[in-house]
Parts: structure tokens; sequence; C-alpha cells
């Protein structure tokens, strides 16, 4: 490779200061970027077999799962967060309709029948 076509190639990559470097550093900062680059590539392609699968999954009729199992790329300290959002939400959800019960039975309780305040005799 002549030393045009390397700082060509470290240009592509993102190397700017290519001309600045020795032969060695460059082609180790390049090396370095061809890495990241393969393992960006490799989650996409990760990402879209996975999302190919849920495709599937979605029109053949089969539930789906959360996305943090069909996309593992979650801490697990962000996977806690998740897990205790969702129990907050489920809990609010349900706390939401206990009241709604609640008010329904104290609305059903003022309207029966010898109950609530307008019912009670008054005494001479």
């Amino acid at each position: 490779m002549t030393e045009e076509e390397l700082l060509l190639e470290a240009a592509a990559l993102g190397e700017e200061e290519g001309e600045q470097l020795t032969f060695g550093e460059l082609q180790e900062r390049m090396t370095r970027a061809e890495l990241r680059q393969r393992r960006w590539l490799q989650q996409l392609s990760l990402i879209a077999y996975r999302h190919a699968v849920l495709t599937a999954q979605a029109l053949s009729g089969q539930s789906l799962p959360a996305v943090e199992e069909a996309f593992p790329f979650w801490s697990e300290e962000e996977l806690h967060e998740l897990r205790l959002s969702r129990y907050r939400s489920m809990m609010e959800r349900l706390a939401a309709q206990n009241r709604g019960k609640e008010r329904e039975h104290e609305d059903t309780e003022q309207h029966q029948p010898g109950t609530g305040e307008g019912n009670h005799q008054q005494r001479p």
C-alpha cells in the first residue's frame, strides 16, 4: 500500500491527522477504527435480524417479548430501572381502578333506599 493510499484509507475511516503520524501509528489507528466499525456493523446486523424475527412473530400472531429481551443491549442497572418503572405503572393503574371502585361503592351506598342523608326520618 502506498503512502497516498494509506492516507486516503485513513481519511475514509475518519483519521484526519494522518500526515502527522508515523506509518505504524497510522496503521494502529486504522486497525482500531476498523474494529469499531466492524462491531458497530455487527450490532446493526443483530438488530436487523431480530427485527425480522419479531416481524415474523407479529405476523403469525405470536406475542412479542419485551424490548429488553428482544434487544439485550441494556445494562443490569437499566434493566432494573425498566422493571421498576413497569411495576410502578402497574401499581398506579391498580390504585386508580381501586379508587374508581371505591367511588362507585360510595355512590351506590348513598343512593340506596334507607341509607344516605336524605332518608333519615326526623323526629318532631
